[in-house]
């Protein structure tokens, strides 16, 4: 099952971090190539830093964080794509 970003989820069983099992944390990344998903960035509260966790470790809420729990609204930036490279727009 494909988690989405600000998704709730919870840490089934860790085979590297069994500290975390149990416990519910917020989707903040995933770690996909070529449309198969190797993992997803959890962030737990009152932590600094998100683990890594293999998507089979993991399972949804399906309740969802609010994202400015998380980002800034006003730290934003524009991005134009030209020919798949990026720059950033003043």
């Amino acid at each position: 099952m494909r988690l989405s970003f600000f998704e709730k989820v919870r840490v089934l069983k860790s085979r590297e971090l069994p500290e975390y099992d149990g416990k519910i944390g917020v989707m903040l990344g995933i770690s996909e190539e070529d449309g198969k998903i190797y993992g997803y960035d959890v962030h737990f509260p009152d932590e600094e830093e998100g683990c890594f966790f293999p998507a089979e470790e993991l399972e949804g809420t399906g309740e969802f964080a609010d994202p400015r729990e998380f980002y800034d609204e006003n730290d934003r930036i524009r991005v134009r794509v030209i020919d798949g490279e990026a720059f950033i727009v003043e």
